[in-house]
Order: structure tokens, then C-alpha cells, then sequence
């Protein structure tokens, strides 16, 4: 290994560590202000406010997640398939074992369909424990 790509490693690890340590801080103080400007628990959306010479945004989400076995189940027991395709969007995912299980002629027909573009690298440095 050379000495510029072990200055690299130690850059990224260092690089990391001060990231991490931002990410905590902002987000204590994102916190911290929330409770000031008395943000209500479930509030849900945007609001601008304006202190001194500084323009605060304030938003949020209330985020969801869906029991997709349940809901199907849900929808059949009720028969509720037309509320459900009205209130719900399906999302298709590959399932890779399922798909490794099929011949590659099926492959080929659902391939049309599919696109797969590589993911962004990534890179974790920690330092080494030491053996006692």
C-alpha cells in the first residue's frame, strides 16, 4: 500500500469522526430548538418563522409504514379492493432469491422491465482493536 493511499484512510477516517460529531450536535440542537418554538409532537407539515435576521423553516412528516401482508388480507377479508387501490400505491420489488430461482428465459421476458444501475461505494474505516 502506498503512503498516499494510506493518508487517504486516514483522512476518510478522521473525515468521518467530525461528520459524525456535526450529525450529533445538529441534531441535538435541532431538538433543542423544537422544544423552544414549541413544536407540537404530532404536528404534521411546514411553517416559516422569522427571528431576528434569521428566516426559520420548520417542518415535518409523520412517517408511515404499511403491513403489506395484513393490508392485503385486510382488503380481501372486507372486500375492500377498490378503497384500497384508491388509498395505497404497490410498489414492485425484486425479491433476488426469488429471482435466482427462476430459469433465465422467464429472466429474459421480465428483464424489459427492469433497470439496475450501480449503487454508490461505499467505505467504512474504524481502527483496528488491539489483540490482549
Amino acid at each position: 500500500m502506498t503512503e498516499a493511499t494510506y493518508e487517504l484512510i486516514e483522512d476518510l477516517y478522521e473525515a468521518k469522526a467530525a461528520e459524525d460529531a456535526a450529525k450529533a450536535k445538529r441534531v441535538a440542537l435541532e431538538a433543542e430548538l423544537a422544544k423552544a418554538l414549541e413544536v407540537p409532537e404530532q404536528w404534521e407539515g411546514s411553517q416559516t418563522r422569522t427571528v431576528n435576521e434569521y428566516k426559520v423553516c420548520v417542518k415535518r412528516a409523520i412517517n408511515v409504514k404499511i403491513d403489506a401482508a395484513q393490508l392485503q388480507d385486510i382488503t380481501v377479508r372486507y372486500g375492500l379492493k377498490e378503497e384500497a387501490d384508491k388509498s395505497f400505491r404497490w410498489k414492485a420489488e425484486l425479491d433476488k432469491k426469488g429471482w435466482n430461482s427462476l430459469n433465465p428465459m422467464t429472466q429474459n421476458v421480465f428483464a424489459a422491465a427492469i433497470t439496475k444501475t450501480p449503487g454508490k461505494v461505499s467505505i467504512t474505516v474504524e481502527l483496528k482493536k488491539e489483540d490482549k
